[in-house]
């Protein structure tokens, strides 16, 4: 007997293309910290006995003499609201970052440096920048700035493909936890294919899941391999008990996306996400055969937003009585036989790219073009 549709979805809907949330514990953006000066002093041997560009595989005493300067404190300032809302005195919330080129571009998260009046960069050995917020991007939570009136001679991380890493791989973590400055942690990878919120709701695919040690305040700088090259920009961690603390699971924003967004913002300043509107739901065999749908692998369509591409492309989800949605099964050249096969196929197209798909509109196989657009600012199914 055909259960009715909605309980079926909306029980087991797990997936979709805008928003989504870890199922355990909390998930805390930690970089925002209220700013404590610490007195400390940094002593490092500058004596390297090996070409880091020639030999592979440090020592972690290795790891953090030669790229421990690159990581930097960042301090951003905001105006905050008094009781009548009027502006009071200055907010000041500090997180890590690390600098990728000669000239002094830092990669951070966006959400250290957001709505941020002033930003200050303080490096290893306590001189320290005005930077300019030269770019950022909420769906992927990462930032790029440009230290003001730099002249340091200081070693560039350098950007490794995240691909390349494996369940088990040793990884470093260098930062500011807790204003701790010049800290570093490890642990192996745990997992490389974690899904994590980006702050304004959307999806961030593909994330590092590692048990190294990180805490507020470590937002937005390094991890890094066992060749001191950055295979992800420390974002997240996950808690359980009301704890605010590390208990061993944190997450990086990959290598792969950290490097598309450095290219797209250096480049023009812009970061650009395309969009089809849509949340939806994994097709399988047992709901399938349940619901008798005319196959058994695909994404169903639930929800259609409002002036999306789907919606003038006239998509449609389920009804109010939990009945109908377009599955869609084909993507361009790519075919869809789950929710993730959809999300990666519209991030592997470009804004205004017209794109055919395929879908089953009950039992009859269809086919539209559809012009993709830009991601709005904001997971619409939070609104």
């Amino acid at each position: 007997m055909r259960q009715n549709l909605a309980t079926v979805i909306f029980a087991s809907l797990t997936s979709a293309i805008v928003g989504g949330a870890l199922v355990f514990g909390t998930i805390y953006f930690f970089a925002p910290v209220k700013s404590r000066v610490i007195k400390e002093e940094i002593v490092l041997d500058r004596k390297t006995e090996r070409n880091v560009d020639d030999v592979s595989g440090f020592t972690p005493q290795e790891i953090y003499e030669k790229f421990n300067p690159a990581v930097v404190n960042v301090s951003a300032s905001r105006s905050g609201n008094d009781f009548f809302g009027l502006r009071g005195d200055n907010e000041q919330a500090t997180g890590s970052g690390f600098i990728v080129s000669d000239d002094g571009l830092v990669v951070t998260n966006e959400h250290v440096v957001e709505g941020a009046e002033s930003v200050k960069v303080t490096l290893f050995d306590k001189t320290e920048f005005e930077a300019k917020v030269l770019g950022t991007d909420r769906s992927s939570d990462l930032a790029l700035l440009q230290i003001q009136d730099y002249d340091k001679d200081i070693k560039p991380l350098k950007i490794e493909s995240s691909a390349d890493l494996k369940v088990g791989d040793t990884v470093y973590a260098i930062g500011n936890p807790l204003g701790l400055a010049g800290s570093m942690t490890s642990g192996i990878v745990s997992n490389v294919n974690r899904t994590i919120d980006a702050p304004n709701g959307f999806q961030i695919r593909n994330a590092i899941q590692t048990d190294a040690a990180i805490n507020r305040g470590n937002s937005g700088g390094p991890l890094l391999n066992v060749d001191g090259k950055v295979a992800g920009v420390s974002a997240q961690i996950a808690t359980e008990g009301g704890s605010a603390g590390n208990i061993g699971i944190a997450f990086a924003i990959p290598s792969k996306t950290v490097k598309k967004v450095f290219d797209q913002i250096n480049d023009g300043g812009k970061v650009s996400h395309a969009w089809l509107g849509i949340s939806g739901q994994d097709i399988n065999k047992s709901l399938a055969e349940e619901l008798e749908l005319p196959v058994d692998k695909g994404a169903l369509v639930v929800d259609v937003f409002k002036d999306s591409p789907a919606s003038k492309a006239k998509l449609k989800g389920i009804d109010r009585e939990g009945k109908g949605g377009d599955i869609i099964v084909k993507f361009g050249d790519d075919d869809v036989k789950s929710m993730e096969d959809l999300v990666v196929a519209i991030e592997n197209h470009s804004v205004g790219e017209n794109v055919k798909i395929m879908f089953y509109r009950n039992d009859e196989l269809t086919e539209k073009n559809i012009e993709l657009e830009e991601r709005p600012g904001r997971d619409l199914r939070q609104s």
